[in-house]
């Protein structure tokens, strides 16, 4: 490409920001390890080198597809299960309103109107 190369065209589209980009598949005459190296590091997810095969570059990118899909499901199953944890825990709060604290704090006012103090449960006096 003319004024620019595949792994720096791939570090400005993924640098965007906003959604999610598409996966980059590099598909280059560079075939080096330094080459497939820096491509993958910039964030492609695939490298192909010419001369390639027609039928490979189709089925890696299906694969690719294929996990980008299954990556949304699992993104959505999670946000799911966390919703169903909040909710489940709000219901038991509101099922079990009276809590212990809530008793204690009832014994508490009871006394304070009688300006006595609060009267040991039958666990607290024994130990001592």
């Amino acid at each position: 490409m003319p004024g620019m190369d595949g792994i720096e065209l791939t570090r400005r589209f993924l640098d965007r920001g906003g959604a999610a980009p598409a996966p980059v598949l590099m598909l280059t005459a560079r075939g080096s390890i330094d080459d497939r190296v820096r491509g993958l590091g910039q964030g492609a997810v695939d490298y192909l080198t010419k001369p390639f095969d027609p039928q490979e570059l189709r089925a890696r990118v299906r694969a690719q597809l294929a996990y980008r899909r299954l990556s949304a499901r699992l993104n959505a199953a999670e946000k799911l299960a966390s919703l169903g944890a909040l909710s489940a825990g709000l219901a038991h709060e509101i099922r079990n309103r009276p809590t212990a604290s809530s008793t204690r704090s009832r014994r508490c006012a009871s006394c304070c109107r009688r300006s006595s103090p609060i009267p040991r449960t039958r666990s607290a006096s024994s130990s001592t």
